[in-house]
Order: C-alpha cells, then structure tokens, then sequence
C-alpha cells in the first residue's frame, strides 16, 4: 500500500485542489477541505504508478509531496 502525504500546496492551492479531485473523485467542498488540511494523506493505494502520477501532478507546480510505503 502506497500513501501519497502532501505536506504543503506550495501556494497553488486551486491547482492542488484540481489534482486531488482528479484522483479521488470528491466534490469541490471536500478537496478543499482535504488540501486546507495539509499537511496530510491525499490518496492510499495499492498501484505505486498512481501514487508517483498523483505525487508528479502535485511537485508540478511545486507543492511538498511524498510517497510512503506501508
């Protein structure tokens, strides 16, 4: 199991925002929610390339993100 962990938006959040609702599928008001809550688990998943796409789509734009194996 892979944890993608934001620690910052990097000052992006309307991006950050983007990226997680394109992985997750929330509504708007939950991805809000979820990226003013950073620092903190985005996604938890069992396909490592999902994780590392996620994790890529957020250091785009420069926000602090890692990748944890469980």
């Amino acid at each position: 199991t892979y944890k993608v962990y934001l620690h910052s938006d990097g000052g992006e959040k309307v991006k950050a925002i983007k990226v997680y609702r394109d992985y997750t599928g929330e509504g708007l008001k939950e991805s809000k929610d979820k990226i003013d809550s950073a620092p903190c688990t985005m996604l938890v998943t069992t396909d490592y390339q999902k994780a590392r796409r996620m994790a890529d789509e957020f250091g785009a734009f420069g926000a602090s993100v890692s990748i944890y194996e469980e």
